[in-house]
């Protein structure tokens, strides 16, 4: 299958072998960080061809930093997006718009045009229209009017995105593949940069998706693109060559390939290293979302020296945490399972969820957990006023309902009810400001307060008789 195989960096090649003119290569951001996230690899691997590569950011990201004015926001956002773009050696414009309000009418279609005409693009890459986020839609549809203008001429290709429902890309089917295995962790490093949007809550997802689109294209990672046809039913430069480059698969198509949507592949080689526990070892799962993950990152030294395992995954629900339930937890043989979930359920990551849907994955975890000798922890739902990834649900009292839930589950089943929540609340129901930076996510400071409430669950669970 390798002969499927191509990178975008060839392919330009191969157009401007045939006699174009060199230019630039201009990726289309909705917002600050999607470029990085979604075409990071392709970015990292043009520039290493010698080519020149320019962010376009269409909205200043206002709505996404936490407790942030939009003012603050959009200045917050340009900073980091010109730090992402300098780690991949490429360059970074705003074209002005607002977040949440990019409509693709005819003053942002010219617009458009008017800053790629002094750019002399020779490919440009944009979100897929039918992307379900309004500002994705929008960008990936004003890239396709600016395609079909007779005064700019250049390659379009859509890209894909992975971070959640809300951006969800329907209907996406590769033309051509780029090869991000020696790339992915730049790509990572550069989306990291945009730190007021928690990359680690949701980038597992666009390292699966990497994974997902590798195996199609029999590389370990990458990533797929979708090359425009203009209304003559040409590719390449609205009709302006002629040139087209080979399909990365068959005319026909294929069945979407399977993805890993419960992340079984994330701790699968390293729950095979750990083996069982030594004689006399008290071994502790910590499983949750990035929450659970985190703990590890900002505070390692909680985990070094104890018999504490960390299987915490950003941005998951508790549905794809029961499905990975059997091989991060039981087949680990711990003596008890501590078990944070239920934030993203709130956030509605994988799809509406209710709290009584949210207790009935809890208690099937934990009616697992104990047919298998396994003590049982379940913790509170952190506070949180907003989610950043996910503005305007108002969590806060459908958090309440939730743990009020959780506390009268563990209270009929024996299992050790741990409260982060009183300890963590400020009066309004969100975390306490200098507990998070972002709202959500535990800061150094906050772990310092769950670290003592855990060991003091974990001691009880382990003097239960459950």
């Amino acid at each position: 299958m390798k002969f499927r195989l191509l990178s975008l960096c060839i392919g330009l090649a191969l157009v401007l072998a045939a006699g174009s003119s060199s230019g630039t290569v201009v990726v289309i951001a909705p917002h600050p960080d999607d470029a990085e996230a979604s075409c990071g690899g392709l970015i990292a691997n043009t520039v290493a061809a010698g080519e020149d590569v320019v962010i376009l950011a269409m909205t200043g990201g206002e709505l996404a930093v936490y407790r942030k004015t939009g003012e603050e926001a959009r200045a917050v956002r340009a900073e980091e997006s010109r730090s992402a773009a300098a780690l991949l050696g490429a360059k970074v414009e705003f074209f002005g718009a607002v977040d949440g309000s990019l409509a693709a009418d005819a003053a942002n279609a010219e617009n458009l045009v008017k800053v790629l005409l002094p750019l002399t693009p020779a490919t440009v890459v944009a979100p897929w229209p039918l992307d379900v986020h309004p500002d994705h839609q929008a960008s990936g549809i004003l890239a396709w009017r600016a395609f079909q203008d007779t005064r700019v001429a250049f390659d379009l290709y859509f890209y894909e995105t992975a971070n959640g429902p809300h951006t969800t890309s329907f209907r996406f089917v590769p033309t051509d593949y780029v090869d991000i295995t020696e790339t992915l962790a730049k790509k990572q490093a550069a989306t990291y940069r945009h730190a007021s949007q928690n990359p680690a809550e949701w980038f597992d997802m666009y390292v699966a998706l990497a994974r997902v689109r590798g195996y199609e294209a029999d590389v370990a990672y990458a990533e797929g693109y979708v090359k425009a046809r203009n209304s003559s039913g040409m590719g390449g430069r609205s009709g302006a060559t002629g040139k087209t480059l080979p399909a990365s698969r068959s005319a026909s198509g294929a069945l979407p390939a399977p993805q890993d949507w419960a992340g079984l592949d994330r701790y699968r080689g390293e729950d095979e290293r750990l083996g069982p526990p030594r004689r006399g070892e008290e071994r502790i799962v910590f499983f949750g979302d990035s929450i659970t993950e985190g703990w590890k990152r900002v505070v390692p030294a909680f985990f070094e020296g104890q018999p504490y395992v960390d299987r915490g995954i950003g941005g998951q629900t508790t549905p794809q945490m029961l499905v990975r339930f059997h091989q991060d937890v039981i087949e680990l043989e711990p003596k008890v399972v501590v078990m944070l979930a239920g934030t993203n359920d709130v956030a509605g990551n994988t799809g509406p969820s209710t709290p009584e849907m949210t207790l009935a994955n809890l208690a099937s975890m934990a009616e697992l957990a104990r047919a298998h000798g396994i003590r049982v922890v379940l913790a509170s739902v952190l506070p949180a006023l907003d989610f950043p990834w996910r503005p305007g649900l108002e969590p806060a009292p459908k958090i309440v309902a939730l743990n009020a839930l959780i506390k009268a589950f563990a209270a009929r089943t024996g299992a050790v009810y741990l409260d982060y929540y009183s300890a963590m609340a400020d009066e309004r129901g969100g975390m306490r400001r200098e507990l998070s930076d972002d709202g959500v996510h535990p800061n150094l400071a906050g772990y310092a307060v769950m670290a003592p409430l855990a060991e003091a669950a974990v001691k009880k669970a382990l003097a239960s008789r459950q």
